[in-house]
């Protein structure tokens, strides 16, 4: 069958095929939520990183920026979501805000894959292939659609607005009005992730190489704008123009903005850094063959345009962006590469099985690695459950002191009293010192006193010998790990004139754990 006398697929039928991807994600959800209360008992996040953002927002609607309030800081790697979060709890959505916020946009992007996929398998008579039913739940698996959600992050919305410019791309008309969502699509994916930039700014260069310049003009002084202001705010607040964590995590990032590293030594890193993983390769690979696919002429201006645009954003993130992280960090890119495939199957394929093992080849390189990650969803609840929420009930019900962690979340949520971030993350000055090398026992020890932190929960392999040796380690917590970064958690004594009152806050503590946690409390030197 030729391009020419191919029947294309029924609108009704890419209806029901959308319909059916969202009841099978939420099914998928649903399961996976009921899998978390049965384990834990109560929900919780796979990840405690949306505590960050829920801490982030308390400390919005306390009229301040940061994790304590009256100390401006940036630790959240996303301009927009920690202003959604803040919303959520001013309604009263409390901690379940950030699940609201991926459950509605996860199940519109597996309404989008169901429709593009249908329209990927014709039938040859305006119906899909019967494949189509059997590659849908593969599809979204291999996208991280289930366990997506659960990491309680920006970054399911991220994958929207990015699924919102690839679509957009492929049904722009030079006599029509730029589709709505994909005008949203350019503004709020930079806003959600900054790694958004990439894919915003290359659309926008496709829209005004079309008959479209004045709406891409437009578009890009309302990002520089938005950008820019928010840069200004945060100069003005002291802070550098990007969030700590994206400076603490990417290292081209930080050579850019602050400099102190070969910015050409740092992007050939992160490129080995790809290569490497088992990550990155699947998504270098996909950027080199949609950029081979944008120079095929029988495809089309529409869907080059897409694979292009897709391509050029991927290979940005492989110069410049990380890959580990509950497989959060490149999903944008895994869903749009995805979808840019069935976009060129959708203007290609005939009922054939060559396009079904396309498909099914597409879905290989990530679908083993996210399905284990989706069941691994209860457990991860419960790791976090067991040991960051036990942390917080410590701070918080049995010792309400200032308190030292490298591991920001559910410690900081909820909490009146001050948190050090030996991290960096919601402490500017600590991020400065490590970024400059000077972090050591001493400077540790130097701002522990200034903010009068009593104790530290942290990860003790984290610092290779920084931790001020003058420090008690008086107690350990130990879990399964499955997303912590450790099972242990060190409980140091800052202040020895402290240690019968926190003595007796540990043996209180000891019998309110969980029965799955470990707990041993030790003795000081003499």
């Amino acid at each position: 069958m030729t391009m020419r006398n191919r029947v294309p697929v029924d609108a009704g039928v890419m209806r029901r095929a959308g319909g059916t991807g969202a009841v099978i994600c939420i099914v998928g959800l649903a399961a996976l939520f009921w899998g978390i209360m049965d384990r834990v008992g109560t929900f919780g996040y796979a990840l405690d990183d949306p505590y960050i953002h829920l801490s982030i927002a308390e400390t919005i609607n306390s009229g301040s920026y940061g994790i304590n309030v009256g100390e401006y800081t940036s630790p959240s790697s996303s301009i927009i979501f920690p202003l959604l979060v803040a919303a959520g709890l001013a309604i009263g959505l409390d901690t379940w805000t950030p699940l609201v916020l991926n459950v509605i946009p996860a199940v519109i992007i597996a309404a989008i894959f169901g429709m593009l996929l249908a329209r990927a398998l014709p039938d040859g008579r305006g119906g899909t292939s019967g494949w189509t039913w059997l590659l849908l739940p593969f599809v979204l698996v291999s996208t991280n659609a289930f366990a997506l959600p659960y990491a309680g992050m920006e970054h399911t919305l991220h994958v929207l607005a990015s699924l919102a410019i690839v679509v957009g791309l492929a049904r722009m008309h030079p006599a029509e009005a730029l589709p709505a969502y994909l005008i949203v699509g350019v503004l709020a994916a930079p806003l959600l992730r900054f790694e958004g930039l990439a894919m915003s700014g290359a659309a926008l260069i496709a829209i005004g190489v079309s008959v479209h310049w004045r709406s891409a003009v437009a578009l890009g002084l309302a990002l520089v704008l938005m950008l820019g202001a928010y840069a200004a705010i945060m100069s003005g607040l002291g802070l550098p123009p990007l969030p700590s964590s994206v400076l603490v995590k990417s290292g081209p990032s930080a050579a850019a903005v602050e400099g102190g590293s070969n910015l050409f030594g740092e992007v050939l890193q992160s490129f080995r850094e790809t290569l490497q993983s088992a990550r990155g390769r699947p998504v270098f690979a996909g950027a080199i063959l949609l950029l081979i696919a944008s120079m095929v002429p029988r495809l089309g201006v529409p869907v080059r345009r897409v694979a292009a645009v897709v391509g050029i954003a991927a290979l940005a993130h492989c110069v410049a962006g990380k890959w580990n992280g509950f497989h959060r960090y490149q999903i944008y890119l895994v869903a749009s590469e995805m979808a840019a495939l069935l976009l060129i199957l959708g203007r290609i394929a005939s009922p054939r099985i060559w396009p079904v093992l396309a498909v099914a080849a597409a879905c290989l390189p990530t679908l083993k690695s996210y399905a284990l990650t989706a069941l691994s969803v209860p457990m991860a609840a419960e790791n976090i459950h067991d040991q960051q929420y036990q942390m917080h009930r410590f701070a918080t019900e049995f010792y309400p002191h200032a308190v030292a962690v490298n591991d920001l979340g559910w410690v900081s949520f909820r909490n009146d009293a001050y948190v050090l971030d030996l991290w960096g993350l919601g402490s500017e000055e600590m991020r400065r010192l490590t970024a400059s090398g000077n972090r050591g026992p001493d400077t540790i020890r130097e701002l522990a006193r200034r903010y009068d932190t009593r104790f530290a929960m942290v990860f003790t392999g984290w610092f290779d010998g920084d931790l001020p040796p003058q420090w008690c380690h008086i107690a350990t917590l130990t879990t399964i790990r499955i997303t912590t970064p450790y099972a242990d958690v060190d409980f140091y004594l800052a202040e020895p004139t402290h240690e019968a009152e926190m003595r007796d806050a540990l043996e209180a503590f000891r019998p309110t754990l969980p029965e799955r946690v470990s707990f041993a409390v030790h003795d000081c030197p003499a």
